[in-house]
C-alpha cells in the first residue's frame, strides 16, 4: 500500500513499482485490480510493456446489483 493524494496513472505505476521491489525473486507477479480507468491508461500499459516488467494485471469483474 502507498499513500497518494490522487489515484491516477502515475500513482498506479508507483504502486506497481513498489510491488516489484517487494518481490525481487518472483519471475511473474500477478496483481488483481478493479477496472478503474487509470489502471487501463496508456501510460500504465506502456510501463507494463517495458522489458523486464514482471507484473501481470488481472482485472476483477465489476460488482453487479443484486
Amino acid at each position: 500500500m502507498i499513500d497518494v493524494e490522487t489515484v491516477d496513472a502515475a500513482s498506479t505505476i508507483r504502486l506497481l513499482e513498489t510491488i516489484e521491489e517487494l518481490y525481487p525473486l518472483l519471475a511473474v507477479i500477478p496483481v488483481f485490480l478493479d477496472n478503474a480507468r487509470c489502471r487501463h491508461a496508456q501510460r500504465v500499459q506502456a510501463w507494463l510493456a517495458q522489458p523486464g516488467r514482471r507484473i501481470r494485471l488481472h482485472f476483477v469483474p465489476a460488482y453487479g446489483r443484486i
